[in-house]
């Protein structure tokens, strides 16, 4: 039951490292810190510009689209990852219930 607890935990703070944007488990800063600083250098370079946010959103879109699809991709994963946290918890939570039903 232990080794539950703490595989769930550790699961747990993985997740919540995702939504911050740290690091995980392959040294990578996450896919928000690559866009955003590309966006940043368009915006200096003049290449992404717009009236509004809007505007300069649907602008980066067409000049980073690798980008835009990878956040897309990572946002899916974290999804994922959130669902199977839950269901581990769930999991746990029944044999724990369980355990107790035959002590």
């Amino acid at each position: 039951m232990g080794r539950v607890r703490t595989a769930i935990g550790k699961t747990a703070v993985a997740v919540q490292g995702r939504e911050r944007g740290e690091a995980g488990p392959g040294g990578s800063s996450g896919v928000r810190g690559p866009r955003e600083a590309a966006i940043a250098r368009g915006i200096l370079a003049g290449e992404v510009a717009g009236r509004n946010a809007e505007e300069r959103e649907a602008k980066a879109r067409a000049l980073y689209p690798t980008l835009f699809q990878a956040l897309l991709e990572a946002e899916e994963a974290l999804t994922r990852a959130k669902f199977r946290l839950e269901v581990a918890k769930a999991r746990a939570q029944e044999v724990e219930v369980l355990a107790g039903l035959v002590r």
